[in-house]
């Protein structure tokens, strides 16, 4: 069993993939879409080939709990990724992944240009840490 992570947005969407253990998350990668339809089909794509049973998107909360925009496109891609998914679909909150990515990559001294590229994909890679690292806390 394997999760995969998906930080939706408009243009670019970023993704990772759990190792088989659920301990580490990994290959973040960032791809970009014309549409919701065009998204959801690619991440099916990356599912099946990677045996996935899980998939958590990131649920983007306003600071106060609140939902706005974002948070409610975001409600409606999962609804329409659950629809065609055959395993789970859970929404993760995503808050600081962004922040974290951003600082994550600017301390690694990744260039701003190259920074724009990865944040995505680091950005679902902290989700999904975040969510397997809550999975173990669960457990034991």
């Amino acid at each position: 069993m394997r999760i995969l992570a998906v930080d939706y947005g408009d243009v670019h969407t970023g993704i990772a993939i759990s190792d088989d253990l659920l301990m580490t998350a990994q290959n973040p990668s960032s791809i970009r879409t014309e549409n919701d339809a065009d998204a959801i089909t690619r991440i099916l794509k990356t599912a099946k080939e990677n045996s996935v049973s899980k998939i958590v998107v990131g649920f983007p909360k306003n600071m106060d709990g609140t939902l706005g925009p974002q948070a409610r496109k975001v409600q409606k891609f999962a609804s329409e990724l659950s629809a065609q998914f055959e395993g789970e679909v859970v929404l993760w909150d995503e808050r600081f992944s962004t922040k974290a990515a951003t600082r994550a990559l600017i301390e690694g001294r990744v260039r701003r240009k190259k920074r724009r590229e990865l944040s995505d994909g680091v950005s679902a890679l902290i989700l999904l840490q975040n969510y397997l690292d809550s999975l173990k806390g669960e457990q034991g």
